[in-house]
Order: C-alpha cells, then sequence, then structure tokens
C-alpha cells in the first residue's frame, strides 16, 4: 500500500494493491424498494479486491513482417483505369476495406489504403493482383515507416509508457495473426495533443465523488454531492456542495473510490510523476450521485440536470456547466430507461451537453442496461489491449463505439485500465494508482476524447458525430472479435482525426498573372495522404479554382483571396483549415 513517503507503484518486492475485478466499476445493479417502486443502483464488484505484484519490463513484441497502408500503382501511358476500379481489385484480394480511394502520390502514381494497416503479404497479394490488370504498369505495397509506431508527443509521466497501454500501445508486430497498428488499440489520445489536450474543456463525473490526489487536484472545478439520503451519503447530510468521496462500501466490502479511478483516465494531469490522462488539460467537475449501497435514479438525473447547467431546486447554481458528462453506470437486472433519467439526458443535451456512459459488464444487451439504453447517450463497450471484445461486455443496438476497458484475464499490467485511485478501505486513506477493468473504464477513455475535440471548438451534435467517426475497423480475430452489429462504429481512434495545427497561408503576390500557393506550414494531425484545395474570392468560391496553386486574374483586382486546405486520409473527421487573412489583390 502506498503512503506519503512513497506514492509510486512498487516493485515486485513491495506489492501495489490493484483492483483487479471492479465491474462498471460503480457500476450499478438495479434493486426495487417495495412499496416505493424506486430503483436503486449499487455498486458491483466481480471479484475481490487483490494484491498485484507488477512483473518485470520485459522485452516488447518483434514486428513479424512491416505494415502496409495499401497499395502504390501507376498507369501505363496513355492508359486509365478509373479509381474505384483499382480499389475494387485491391480490396477484393486483400479481404479488407477500402479507406482512401486515390490518393495522388506524384509523377503519376496513385495510393489506395485500407481502412486500417496490413501486413505486408497481404498488401503485396493486393498489389500483384492490381499489377495484372493490363491498364496498370507497376503495383506495389504502400509500406509505413517505423516512426509511424511512435507517438507525436511523449507524456513525461513516469508511469506512462509501462502502465498507460490505453493511451499509446508501444508493441509492434502481430497478435493472433492480427498486426497491430500504429499505438495498438489504445485510444491514442497522444496524436491530438500537438493541437488539443482539452483546452479548459469540464467534464462532470457522475459517480462516487472525488478524493484528493496530487494528479487531479489542479484539474477540479466545482462538483456537487447529490446524494439525497443521509445513510447512503455518509457524511451527515442530504444535497451538500461537497463532492468528496465518502466511501461507498456496503456490507462486508472495502470503497472503491470509483469516481477518482474514472476521473483519472479523462483528466489526469500531465507532469513528471505518476499517470496522465486522455485529455490533461481538461477540467474535472465531480458529480457524487453513488454512495454506500448506491444510488437512485432520482440522484442520478439530478446530477445530469446539475451538471450539464440545469436548475434543480434546492442545489446552487452550477457556474461551469460541463459539456462533457461521463457516467459509468450500469443496471444487472433488466430494466428500460426510467422517464425521469431520459428527460434529465434530453434537457442536457438541449443545452449543448455530451453524455457518455458505460455498456454495462453483463455480457448481455446493453439494450437492458441504464443509462447504456438511455436515448441520445453515447454508449461505450469495452475491447481489451488487443482489440478484442471483452468476456464481460454489454453489446448490441445499444452500442455506439467501444473503447479500452481492459480484460481483467490475467495478472499483468496489459489486463487493466490504471488510473488515480486511493488507499482507504472504509474512509478516505492515501493517494495512489491502481488497475481496474470494464466499461466504467472504457467510457471515460471516449469522455476525454470528446473533452479534446471540444477543446477545438466542437459541441453538442457536431462533436457526438465526429467522436462516432474518430475509429478504427474492429480487427479481423478468428474469435472473440467485435463487429459492428456488436460494439458500434468502431474502436476510439484519435489517429483518425485530421486538424491543421496551424492556419493555412498563401504564399505569392497579389498581382494580375502572378501564381499564388496555398499550404499548411504545420502539417495535421494523423495521417494525411493528400490534400484538397478551394480558393475564393471575397468569400465566394472561384470556380475551377482547386489547386495548391492559383494564377491571378483580372477579376481578381480590388479583391481578397483566401483558400481552405482539407486533409485527405483514411479519417473520417477533419477540420478545414482558412488561410489568415488572405492576399488582397492590387487594383
Amino acid at each position: 500500500m502506498t503512503t506519503n513517503a512513497d506514492t509510486r507503484p512498487r516493485s515486485a518486492a513491495h506489492p501495489w494493491r490493484a483492483a483487479v475485478a471492479l465491474g462498471s466499476g460503480a457500476a450499478l445493479v438495479a434493486g426495487v424498494v417495495l412499496g416505493g417502486g424506486v430503483a436503486l443502483a449499487t455498486p458491483a464488484l466481480a471479484g475481490d479486491l487483490g494484491v498485484y505484484d507488477p512483473p518485470e519490463t520485459t522485452a516488447p513484441e518483434t514486428r513479424a513482417e512491416p505494415l502496409a497502408a495499401g497499395v502504390v500503382y501507376q498507369v501505363r501511358e496513355g492508359e486509365a483505369v478509373a479509381p474505384s476500379t483499382a480499389a475494387a481489385v485491391v480490396s477484393k484480394a486483400a479481404d479488407v476495406p477500402i479507406g482512401t480511394l486515390a490518393a495522388p502520390a506524384g509523377d503519376g502514381t496513385v495510393a489506395v489504403d485500407f481502412t486500417t494497416p496490413v501486413p505486408a503479404s497481404t498488401a503485396r497479394a493486393a498489389a500483384q493482383a492490381l499489377a495484372a490488370v493490363p491498364t496498370v504498369a507497376w503495383a506495389e505495397p504502400n509500406y509505413l515507416a517505423e516512426s509511424a509506431a511512435a507517438p507525436p508527443v511523449t507524456p513525461r509521466d513516469e508511469y506512462f509508457r509501462e502502465y498507460q497501454w490505453h493511451l499509446w500501445d508501444y508493441r509492434t508486430g502481430s497478435v493472433r495473426g492480427v498486426a497491430l497498428p500504429a499505438g495498438g488499440y489504445s485510444s491514442k489520445a497522444l496524436s491530438l495533443w500537438p493541437r488539443t489536450r482539452g483546452n479548459g474543456t469540464v467534464v462532470a463525473v457522475l459517480d462516487t465523488g472525488i478524493t484528493p490526489h496530487p494528479d487531479l487536484d489542479g484539474r477540479l472545478v466545482a462538483g456537487y454531492d447529490m446524494i439525497s439520503s443521509r445513510a447512503a451519503a455518509r457524511d451527515g447530510d442530504g444535497r451538500d456542495s461537497d463532492p468528496t468521496d465518502e466511501g461507498d462500501l456496503g456490507s462486508g466490502t472495502t470503497s472503491s473510490w470509483h469516481g477518482t479511478h474514472v476521473a483519472g483516465i479523462i483528466g489526469a494531469a500531465t507532469d513528471r510523476t505518476g499517470m496522465t490522462g486522455v485529455a490533461p488539460t481538461a477540467r474535472i467537475q465531480p458529480v457524487r450521485v453513488l454512495g454506500s449501497g448506491g444510488g437512485t435514479f432520482a440522484d442520478i438525473a439530478a446530477g445530469v440536470t446539475w451538471a450539464s447547467g440545469g436548475t434543480v431546486s434546492g442545489t446552487t447554481r452550477n457556474r461551469t456547466p460541463a459539456r462533457v458528462l461521463n457516467l459509468s453506470i450500469q443496471t444487472e437486472i433488466d430494466l428500460a430507461c426510467p422517464e425521469v433519467l431520459q428527460q434529465a439526458v434530453d434537457g442536457a443535451r438541449r443545452r449543448g451537453a455530451v453524455v457518455i456512459a458505460a455498456a454495462g459488464n453483463a455480457a448481455k444487451s446493453a439494450l437492458k442496461s441504464v443509462p447504456a439504453n438511455c436515448d441520445g447517450v453515447i454508449t461505450v463497450a469495452a475491447v481489451d489491449r488487443d482489440g478484442r471484445r471483452t468476456s464481460y461486455t454489454n453489446t448490441g443496438r445499444a452500442v455506439d463505439i467501444a473503447a479500452p476497458g481492459g480484460s481483467g484475464a490475467d495478472g499483468t499490467v496489459s489486463s487493466y485500465v490504471w488510473s488515480t485511485w486511493n488507499a482507504g478501505t472504509r474512509s478516505p486513506g492515501e493517494p495512489t494508482w491502481v488497475g481496474m477493468y470494464g466499461t466504467s473504464q472504457a467510457a471515460p477513455s471516449v469522455a476525454g476524447a470528446a473533452a479534446l475535440l471540444a477543446g477545438m471548438g466542437l459541441q453538442g451534435q457536431a462533436l457526438e458525430k465526429a467522436l462516432l467517426s474518430s475509429v478504427s475497423q474492429f480487427p479481423a480475430y478468428a474469435s472473440g472479435r467485435c463487429s459492428t452489429r456488436m460494439c458500434g462504429a468502431g474502436v476510439l481512434d484519435l489517429r483518425k482525426v485530421l486538424v491543421p495545427l496551424g492556419a493555412a497561408k498563401i504564399a505569392g503576390t497579389g498581382a494580375v498573372g502572378q501564381t499564388l500557393t496555398a499550404s499548411v506550414p504545420a502539417g495535421f494531425t494523423g495521417k494525411v495522404t493528400g490534400h484538397r484545395y478551394r480558393w475564393f474570392r471575397d468569400g465566394t468560391a472561384i470556380t475551377g479554382a482547386t489547386g495548391r496553386t492559383y494564377r491571378v486574374v483580372a477579376a481578381d483586382r480590388g479583391a481578397r483571396l483566401t483558400a481552405t486546405v482539407t486533409p485527405r486520409s483514411t479519417g473520417s473527421f477533419y477540420a478545414r483549415s482558412t488561410s489568415s487573412g488572405g492576399v488582397l489583390v492590387a487594383r
């Protein structure tokens, strides 16, 4: 157990306590109070707390063969082949969907890229099939450089690289015949850090509350204790403005400190100590809705309303409404979304908030678990470190997206998602870090991703759409694989978000007959294979002006010329970059 004098993970000789099987953490078990008909939410532990010795660091996997993004080809001189035809041949030969149809690669060559990288042998077979087309001069795999396996930013936090695989997985090679993409099946949050780390976005964590922790203390905004029952709150009163987690222990159990763990996954500070969150400059708003014996849906609904800026009678006004709400909560018995909670979710979304919910850990349809089955929430299933469906996750058409949740399958670091925690048993003790697994751990990765996107100005439905587009295809394992039918749109992958790291620039002189060139000197996040250009005269698109360069004509005299540069890639969400100020053409 850690202490103030030694708050680091212990070596094998000094065990580090780990929560090895907390379900959705504050995963809810719905019960019915006779006579009142009130649905109660209670913490559900999938197993006892245990002691775990981190193993010695082992050598990284070696890559069996290089990875390729797709196929590059060139058409014979004087001949032609439709991009759709080339893509169809490549896709059929590799049995992998196409992400980028045709990206010019220079000197008349064109790239066709898959939705996710494949082993070189697969790409070679596809290239051979394309080279057999009579009008194609040659085709070869579009190999990925080794540097693609490194994140663009490496956090300085001392335990990041060894423990936080859910942020960036440094392994290379393949697992069960499936090649690992750069960053593995982590959230790849580091890909967006050069542009945004959350930028002050407020994320509400509706959970067991918060305990003091050096990785969180500077990241908090005022929260609320929404538990109306004195007995459940364990702090001597009902609702108040202090969201401190007093412990959610029940009969014969210890406290889970689940809210602290979830908060750290979202927004733990990045510094030289401890661990980091997905969005380390987001602000965490702890809203306590689960206490001893759980919490009622009335309290949870009040928390949703208050956190999103709505009015809850008897409470103080929320001066920092959250743009993102995380509910790592479930019901183990089958239950439809209560009207009180549905109305609260509807109200939160009308106020511009995005609501993220855990799918639940009962290995059943998420349609039977609350709040996963509420309309309008983004429901998150869990995959393990290898991108496989976990044995416990709820699935089905209520699920929108999957994210790293850990497996709990064995005693290795990679079985758990590691984050901030508390060493107390009945009441708060010393701050520490611990590993848990569950859809409770998957949901905050998505909430953190939402905070990153919100930090770029997205909100409401635009943020929801962008979030659900930031995914990779599920890996094709022979067994235990996810599918869109079971696990939503795909695995969260923030490398798919393509945004400029700076403003576009226009080089050249604003005079008739001169040539202007548009570019984004700072580049873009994500894997960009090409660009689209659009030129404007006083804000109106110029017909046919869609190249990187533009030759100034007489009609431009006295006008201001601007340009947009849009990245092209397998990424499915992008933001355009408009030239800063543009160029004023002389009369």
